[in-house]
C-alpha cells in the first residue's frame, strides 16, 4: 500500500496542460468563476491568472459570502495555496477554455476540463475527461454542461 502510496503522490504533480500566458481578454481575472450546482446545494470556486495557472478554490455549500470570508482569511489561503494540488494550469484558445483539477488521494488523479467561453464573465463546461495512468493515458470522457459565473473579488489571492 505504501508503494501505491507514493505512486499516486508523484503521478498528482504532472500536468497535462503547459503553463502559458494568457494574451486573449475572453475572460476577466480580476476575481473568480463559481458555478451553483443545480443538483445539490454545492458551489465549485476557480480563480484564474493572467500567467496561465488556476487556483481551486474549493466548493462550498454557504453561500458566497462566506467563500470570499474564506479567500480573505490568511490562515484559509495559506493552507490552500500552499496545497500544491490547488493549483494547474489553464488555456483559452479563442472561445475555448479547459483547464486541470488534481485530486491526489484518487487512484487515478487527474482530470480535464473543457468548454467554452459565452463572454467575458460566462463560461460552460462541456466535458470532463479523467486522465488515468493504468492502462497507459487512457482517457474517458463525460459529457457536463455546467456554467461558470464571474464575480468581482478584491483583494485576489496572490499566483505562484
Amino acid at each position: 500500500m505504501i508503494f501505491c502510496s507514493c505512486s499516486i503522490s508523484k503521478s498528482s504533480q504532472k500536468r497535462f496542460i503547459q503553463q502559458a500566458l494568457i494574451k486573449e481578454d475572453n475572460l476577466r481575472f480580476d476575481g473568480y468563476y463559481y458555478d451553483a450546482n443545480r443538483d445539490s446545494n454545492l458551489a465549485t470556486c476557480y480563480v484564474f491568472y493572467k500567467n496561465g495557472r488556476t487556483l481551486n478554490a474549493g466548493s462550498f455549500v454557504q453561500g458566497l459570502n462566506e467563500k470570499e470570508n474564506e479567500l480573505k482569511s490568511k490562515q484559509f489561503l495559506n493552507a490552500l495555496t500552499s496545497d500544491k494540488s490547488s493549483w494547474t494550469n489553464f488555456f483559452i484558445q479563442e472561445d475555448s477554455i479547459g483547464f486541470e483539477q488534481i485530486f491526489p488521494w484518487q487512484f487515478y488523479p487527474h482530470y480535464v476540463f473543457s468548454g467554452h467561453i459565452i463572454n467575458d464573465t460566462t463560461f460552460v463546461l462541456t466535458a470532463l475527461k479523467g486522465i488515468y495512468h493504468i492502462p497507459m493515458f487512457q482517457k474517458r470522457v463525460t459529457p457536463l454542461n455546467d456554467t461558470f459565473h464571474f464575480k468581482h473579488f478584491y483583494p485576489k489571492p496572490d499566483s505562484i
